[in-house]
């Protein structure tokens, strides 16, 4: 190899290296995603497998996205738990009213919904969200990725502690959370670099969220086609199926007003019984 040859080899390595080490700021990449925040009030109907190593059950969910703190749910048995099991769920602020137990039951939240993260439009807010789940600490709403040197001597870039570069899935992705001791239990937050778009949640529990990009359904409503939760040891798991997804109009928005609760004998006896109640618990 000669001079020019090792000098143009030099160069490439090193602008390679530099593009790929930098990291935006984690307000910036914040900032893109609330700017594509949904829109509401947003109608959700999509189909819930639950599985693990004592049962498989499905339901249906029908969810009312009113605005970002604000959300509703009806829940009814499907396949071998139709007319077996339907109950309500509603969401405001950190507030979450359940009638699965068969009566209607008050408590306090306590980490926000996953789902919660579509509907953010302001960066402090999502800030919020990822330290409540204890993905980050509260450093985050203070912190800086380019520090000024004394002086007219500019700025100089310094990388922020609890943000990181990552694969998942094959796909680059901007990954906010501590340094991870054991990959499968540290907490993050996974963004796809290019487009922004969210790709995983995992919050100090070891409790997941992954999802697929977003995408327009009916009149350019959008969300997930498919989602995962994950949780537990020995591991169970969701997976979510959007079957309609559409802006919500008076009629669909009458339907979460009506009182909707049943819980039969044959559901006590159900050998999914618990598994549901453990995720409607944790996730709901």
């Amino acid at each position: 190899m000669n001079k020019l040859q090792y000098f143009l080899f030099f160069l490439v390595f090193h602008v390679c290296f530099v593009v790929k080490a930098y990291i935006p700021s984690s307000r910036m990449i914040l900032d893109k995603i609330v700017e594509n925040a949904l829109k509401t009030p947003l109608y959700v109907e999509q189909e819930v497998h639950l599985t693990s190593s004592q049962a498989s059950v499905f339901l249906k969910e029908q969810w009312l996205f009113e605005n970002e703190n604000s959300f509703r749910l009806i829940v009814r048995g499907e396949k071998d738990l139709q007319d077996l099991i339907q109950f309500q769920i509603q969401f405001n602020d950190n507030q979450r009213s359940s009638s699965m137990s068969g009566s209607m039951q008050v408590s306090r939240l306590t980490h926000p919904l996953f789902e919660k993260i579509f509907f953010i439009k302001n960066t402090e807010n999502l800030m919020r969200f990822l330290t409540q789940n204890e993905i980050v600490g509260n450093e985050i709403f203070n912190s800086q990725n380019f520090k000024k040197i004394p002086g007219n001597n500019g700025f100089q870039y310094q990388p922020e502690n609890f943000l990181r570069l990552g694969r998942l899935g094959g796909r680059l992705s901007y990954v906010f959370g501590p340094t991870p001791k054991d990959e499968k239990l540290t907490p993050g937050f996974w963004v796809e670099q290019d487009l922004f778009n969210i790709l995983k949640i995992r919050n100090s529990q070891g409790e997941e969220f992954r999802l697929e990009k977003l995408v327009a359904f009916n009149r350019g409503a959008r969300w997930s086609k498919e989602m995962q939760f994950s949780w537990g040891a020995p591991l169970a798991t969701a997976q979510i199926q959007a079957l309609t997804v559409r802006t919500a109009d008076t009629n669909l928005r009458q339907t979460f007003q009506k009182k909707l609760e049943r819980r039969s004998h044959d559901f006590e006896k159900h050998a999914g019984k618990n598994l549901i109640e453990e995720f409607y618990s944790r996730f709901r």
